[in-house]
């Protein structure tokens, strides 16, 4: 709060009502501001946090292709494997492909992949699968033992090494198919976040849009209804109607410290109406004057005290007015003493300034006191 505030806060008084200085326009103005920028935090954060969801969904998603790429990339090697098997049988030749299931590279993989941390974040479902296959390979490498070891190496091999592969093929396809499905389910999750990030900001967006609108409209119709009561009566004071009610606004900012020290001046103006209708009935207070002096009080002191008794009223307008009435209080009690022949009276002597001490009653007396006298010595 400014020093002028303050100062004016501390100079209202009389007829004014109390109030306290709470939310004023800038209190309001910061609030509002305030519930944007938490808005506007809002979609960062929520835009931040979808945005990091999405991210982590197309890292798993290309996590999830390149586990499918090597998949079949190992299903390739399985078949260069079979083919290498099978040119033993047909050629007679030396079998050169691992025989040991931990040792092709589809094995060397998989043992490594089945404890790794990657491996424990995938779901029950493929961890079942991945763990299917182990059983079909061991006997897969198991039955190329036996096969080089027969001397029916065409019947193991149709009976047994296909059968085995087969099945490792077909358990392949099957985690083919549920990387495939966990992958729309990242996409169809993907478009879920999107959607709801537009939906969050759209909404976030459409309420700041309409918070400062009803805050412009609630704080242009309040400043205006406020400045149209004041603005009213300034004319109709301007009109010479000094007279005027109270002006009424009920807010405790700083429109209301505005009526606040109108309504002070209003009081004012309303006071010093009332003095001049009371001149203007002849009630001059010439009395109260003539009680002071009663006890010896000089004229000028009886008027001087008269009119610090005034206190009430304030300012240069007020200065004015009060040394006008001063003015004719004194010629009034000099006129009530002239009327009551009481001309040697000592407050006779006292003279107003300007035009009102210039050929003044008080002189005129005076002088027709002196001729009076010099009559009655002469008649004696």
């Amino acid at each position: 709060m400014s020093k002028v505030i303050k100062n004016t806060m501390q100079n209202l008084k009389g007829t004014q009502q109390d109030f306290k200085l709470k939310w004023t326009i800038g209190k309001k103005l910061s609030l509002t501001f305030g519930v944007i920028i938490i808005f506007l935090f809002t979609i960062m954060i929520t835009s931040n946090i979808n945005l990091n969801k999405i991210k982590n969904a197309d890292i798993t998603n290309e996590e999830q292709n390149n586990q499918k790429i090597f998949l079949i990339e190992k299903e390739i090697d399985h078949l260069d494997w079979l083919i290498a098997l099978n040119d033993v049988i047909i050629n007679n030749g030396k079998f050169e492909k691992a025989t040991d299931a931990h040792k092709c590279k589809f094995g060397e993989w998989y043992y490594n992949y089945i404890n790794s941390d990657n491996f424990k974040q995938l779901d029950k479902e493929l961890q079942g699968l991945f763990y299917k296959i182990e059983e079909p390979h061991k006997k897969l490498h198991e039955s190329a033992i036996t096969l080089l070891n027969s001397n029916n190496k065409i019947h193991i091999f149709n009976t047994e090494t296909k059968k085995y592969l087969n099945e490792v093929r077909n358990i392949l396809k099957e985690i083919n198919k549920q990387i495939d499905l966990k992958k729309d389910e990242l996409k169809n999750q993907k478009e879920k976040i999107q959607n709801q990030t537009k939906i969050i900001i759209g909404s976030i967006i459409i309420l700041i849009i309409l918070l400062t609108f009803i805050l412009s409209f609630y704080l242009i119709t309040l400043i205006k209804k406020s400045l149209y009561k004041v603005v009213e009566t300034a004319q109709k004071i301007a009109d010479g109607n000094l007279k005027q009610d109270r002006v009424v606004i009920n807010t405790t900012d700083e429109l209301a410290l505005l009526g606040n020290v109108f309504n002070k001046m209003l009081g004012a103006l309303n006071m010093l109406c009332k003095k001049a209708e009371d001149i203007a009935a002849g009630k001059i207070g010439a009395a109260e004057i003539e009680s002071r002096m009663k006890d010896g009080t000089s004229l000028a002191a009886a008027a001087a005290a008269a009119a610090a008794a005034d206190s009430d009223l304030k300012g240069d307008l007020a200065d004015a007015f009060l040394k006008m009435q001063s003015q004719l209080r004194v010629l009034t009690v000099q006129a009530n003493l002239i009327a009551r022949d009481d001309l040697n009276h000592q407050g006779l002597n006292d003279k107003q300034e300007g035009e009102l001490g210039e050929g003044s009653i008080c002189r005129n007396g005076e002088k027709f006191t002196d001729i009076c006298s010099a009559s009655a010595s002469d008649s004696e």
